[in-house]
């Protein structure tokens, strides 16, 4: 949105009391109501946490015969560290940018859990089903990037999982299953209620926002109860998923909202290659049934990813990293300092992803200059 527009965005309408309806991509899920029309069924049986990260402490109930805990060096940092307070764990090398991992760097013994993820949701399943069929171990597949796609629903691993968050506007959530009938982890039977709380407040005003009933400077605050919401959720106690966000994920994943995240990624990225961008796209092909979760671009230097990243958020359109790794191997650090992902799920349309193309076509390297 141009500077002009965001001033005329702050100022209320005299005669109905609301403020102009502002224009943003990104950015945490406000409140929806959701249909549950035509769904993707999940696979079952399941069972669904607050976070995803305590899917691992419940597994270590379940099986106490679990010595150690593998996980690919390139992975959020921040479960890393929670899951590293519960048990060993051992990196093994695995990066966006290849279509398997390095698999001599991952040797277990039969009574380890190795995390297999799918990034950004575009990978094939059949390199990780040909590694399991020669390795004796306890796999706990990844689907958080897209949880409905054919490898999570046709999946043979031990157990797998999903942050339905990442993908779902919900305050809370997480599903876990075994696709082979293994038994499963036991949520706690308590939620974290002041999480839940702040987490759906904030999700509630952004909502308010971006229909035209609250001030800009409403932002500042939801942003900071959102936040809060978080923290209060990651520093625990383990929980159980919330009663409304339950009910809003029960049913499966809406396909509507497949179909609209595959036909926006696809149109950005195509206007993207188009215009030749400073940035080179992570991926531009993806197996069938599969629907990656964003445009993930990849910059020549992180000085240049940070000022398009700012450029971006001065035009409203508000990207995330995933992950931002400091203290990793150089490969990893190296790459998570240069990408960034574009967000174009479901509440978006064709002409928001023309805008969001419209606005990285104005950015040329080393500009730094706000529309």
């Amino acid at each position: 949105m141009p500077a002009a527009s965001r001033v005329r965005a702050a100022l209320k309408d005299k005669d109905t009391g609301e403020f102009p309806v502002p224009w943003e991509v990104g950015g945490f899920f406000g409140a929806w109501e959701l249909s549950h029309a035509e769904t993707v069924p999940w696979p079952g049986p399941n069972v669904f946490f607050a976070l995803a990260r305590y899917v691992v402490p419940g597994l270590l109930r379940v099986n106490s015969c679990i010595r150690r805990l593998w996980i690919p060096d390139y992975f959020c940092p921040d479960v890393i560290q929670f899951w590293s307070a519960l048990i060993e764990t051992v990196p093994y090398c695995d990066d966006p940018r290849w279509p398997e991992p390095e698999w001599k760097s991952l040797r277990p013994d039969k009574d380890d859990l190795v995390v297999a993820v799918n990034y950004f949701g575009v990978r094939s399943k059949e390199p990780w089903e040909h590694w399991r069929s020669r390795h004796d171990c306890i796999l706990l597949e990844d689907h958080s990037h897209d949880p409905a796609s054919y490898w999570a629903l046709a999946s043979t691993a031990d157990y797998a999982f999903s942050s339905l968050r990442k993908s779902m506007p919900i305050s809370d959530g997480a599903i876990c299953w075994s696709p082979v009938g293994l038994r499963l982890p036991c949520p706690p039977r308590t939620t974290n209620s002041v999480g839940v709380g702040l987490k759906f407040a904030a999700m509630a005003a952004k909502a308010d926002f971006l229909e035209g009933k609250a001030s800009p400077e409403s932002k500042s605050r939801y942003r900071e109860w959102y936040a809060q919401g978080d923290k209060c959720l990651e520093e625990g106690p383990e929980s159980a998923i919330s009663a409304r966000a339950l009910d809003c994920v029960r049913s499966g994943f809406p396909i509507t909202w497949r179909h609209a995240r595959q036909r926006n990624v696809r149109n950005l990225l195509d206007s993207i290659m188009e215009t030749q961008q400073a940035a080179e796209p992570l991926f531009t092909q993806w197996p069938a049934k599969i629907v990656p979760l964003a445009v993930v671009l990849v910059f020549a230097s992180g000085k240049e990813r940070d000022r398009c990243r700012s450029y971006l958020e001065a035009n409203s359109v508000f990207c995330p990293v995933h992950w931002t790794l400091v203290r990793a191997d150089p490969r990893v650090s190296d790459l998570s300092a240069r990408i960034l992902s574009i967000p174009a799920d479901h509440r978006y349309g064709d002409a928001d992803m023309a805008s969001v193309a419209n606005i990285l076509a104005q950015w040329k390297r080393g500009k730094t200059s706000r529309t």
